[in-house]
C-alpha cells in the first residue's frame, strides 16, 4: 500500500520541526546569586552543608523547575555590606566568586552586621552610597542581572544584643527601602514568614532549618510565582524497624545506670558523675531514639544527652538549651529551655538519624539539625548538676550488643 503525498509530506514536516528543535541549543539554566553575611551562608547551623536557605532554593527549584535555575551561595559569616565595617563584604573571597559566576539575578541580604550600635555609628553616614556602589558593580557585569534587595531578617528578644541593634537595624531598612526605590530595585522580605516565631531562630538572629526553609520559599516565589513545594527533607522520615528497650517503667533494661537508681517517677541520678549510657551501640545506617524524661533544678544545670563525641544540652549558660561537639561546630547556645518546655515538665525527647542528617526533637518541635554519619558506639544521658528521671528510652534501628564500658561524660565548661 502506497502513501498519499499529502500523508507523506505532512510526515515529512513533522519529521523536519523535530529536527530543527532537537538541534536547537539548550537553553542553559538562571543563575542565582545569594548574597549576604552568615544568614545566607548558614554557618550558625550545624547542618549548613546541606541545609542553607540557598541549598534549600536549589532543590525546591529542580522540583518545580528541572533544570531551570543554578543557585549558588555566596554568604561570608560576619560580613558587612559597608565598606569602612568590621568585614567588608566586597573584600571577601566569595564577593570575587559572585562576580566570576556571571549571575543573572543577584538576592542581597546584607546590612545586620552594619547595625550592631557601634559599628553603624562608622558605617551609617555611608551606607546608602556603598549599597548604590555594590549595585552598580553587579548591574555592569556582562550578563546584566536583576539585583534584589532584602530586608534584614528578625530579631528577636532572646538574642543578647537585641536592643542595642534595634536603631541600627530600622535605619539599615529604611536606607534599604530608599535606594530600592531610588535605582528601581525590588525589594524581597525574606523575613516575613519568620516574624512572631522566635522558635525558628535559636539564637535570636540565625534562622534553623525550618526558618531557612521560608526564606527559600520566600526567593521562589519572586523568582517563578509559585509556593514551594513540601520538601521531604527537611523533616524525619520515620525509622521502621524492631522497638528495643533501653529503659522500660523506670528500669534499666539495656542500659550502664552509673550514678543513677530507681525511683518513684522512673530512673533518677543526679550529679557531674552520673552516667545513663545505652548498653547497646548504634551502626551506620538510621535510628530512632525517643526517651521520656525530666529535669529537676534544671536552670543552667548543663544536663546533656551525648551522641558520640557531640553532644545536644538542655540547658546550659543563660538558661539556653546548647550544643557542642565535631560535628555541631562547637559550642553554640540555642533557644531558651523556657521557649521549648516548662521546667520541671516532662518532655518527649527524640533523635533521629536519615542519611546522616541528626534531628532533636522535643516534644515533636526541631530544635536542632546535624551531620553524624557513621556508627555511634556509646550515647546517654548527663544529669550534670540537674536531677534527671528517665521513665522510658527505646531506640529502633540497627544496634551492636557491648561489653558495659563506661562512657566518661564531658564536662562542659557553661
Amino acid at each position: 500500500m502506497t502513501m498519499s503525498c499529502a500523508k507523506a509530506r505532512g510526515v515529512g514536516f513533522v519529521v523536519l520541526v523535530v529536527l530543527l528543535v532537537s538541534s536547537l541549543p539548550a537553553q542553559e539554566p538562571r543563575r542565582v546569586a545569594c548574597v549576604g553575611d552568615s544568614i545566607t551562608e548558614g554557618s550558625a547551623n550545624a547542618d549548613a552543608r546541606r541545609n542553607s536557605w540557598p541549598l534549600i532554593l536549589g532543590r525546591e527549584l529542580e522540583v518545580v523547575r528541572p533544570g531551570g535555575f543554578r543557585v549558588a551561595n555566596f554568604g561570608s559569616s560576619g560580613a558587612t555590606l559597608a565598606r569602612r565595617g568590621p568585614k567588608p563584604y566586597r573584600e571577601q573571597e566569595v564577593y570575587e566568586k559572585s562576580l566570576a559566576f556571571e549571575p543573572d539575578v543577584v538576592v542581597i541580604n546584607l546590612g545586620t552586621n552594619d547595625a550592631v550600635l557601634k559599628t553603624w555609628e562608622v558605617v551609617g553616614p555611608d551606607f546608602a552610597q556603598d549599597l548604590r556602589d555594590l549595585v552598580g558593580v553587579y548591574r555592569a557585569l556582562p550578563s546584566r542581572p536583576q539585583v534584589w534587595l532584602s530586608r534584614l531578617t528578625p530579631m528577636f528578644d532572646h538574642h543578647p544584643r537585641f536592643l542595642e541593634c534595634q536603631p541600627g537595624r530600622a535605619e539599615v531598612d529604611a536606607v534599604l527601602d530608599a535606594v530600592a526605590a531610588e535605582l528601581g530595585l525590588e525589594v524581597i522580605d525574606l523575613g516575613r514568614g519568620l516574624e512572631g516565631r522566635p522558635l525558628l531562630c535559636p539564637d535570636g538572629l540565625h534562622p534553623n532549618t525550618a526558618g531557612n526553609a521560608l526564606i527559600a520559599a520566600a526567593v521562589q516565589r519572586a523568582l517563578v510565582g509559585e509556593d514551594a513545594l513540601p520538601d521531604r527533607s527537611l523533616r524525619p522520615r520515620p525509622v521502621k524497624g524492631e522497638v528495643l528497650g533501653l529503659v522500660e517503667k523506670g528500669r534499666a533494661l539495656r542500659a550502664i545506670a552509673t550514678g543513677f537508681s530507681a525511683g518513684e517517677h522512673g530512673i533518677e541520678g543526679r550529679g557531674p558523675e552520673a552516667f545513663l549510657e545505652a548498653g547497646v551501640s548504634l551502626a551506620a545506617g538510621d535510628f530512632h531514639l525517643r526517651a521520656r524524661l525530666r529535669m529537676l533544678r534544671q536552670e543552667n544545670s548543663a544536663a546533656a544527652f551525648h551522641l558520640g563525641d557531640d553532644v545536644f544540652g538542655f540547658e546550659g549558660a543563660r538558661g539556653r538549651a546548647f550544643r557542642n561537639g565535631p560535628n555541631m561546630g562547637g559550642l553554640r547556645l540555642l533557644h531558651p529551655s523556657e521557649l521549648l518546655w516548662e521546667r520541671e515538665a516532662w518532655i518527649d525527647f527524640e533523635v533521629v538519624r536519615n542519611d546522616g542528617t541528626v534531628w532533636f526533637l522535643v516534644d515533636g518541635q526541631i530544635v536542632d539539625m546535624a551531620l553524624v554519619s557513621g556508627p555511634v558506639a556509646r550515647f546517654g544521658f548527663s544529669p550534670m548538676r540537674s536531677t534527671m528521671q528517665v521513665a522510658s528510652w527505646t531506640v529502633v534501628g540497627e544496634t551492636r550488643a557491648r561489653r558495659p564500658a563506661h562512657l566518661v561524660a564531658r564536662t562542659w565548661d557553661l
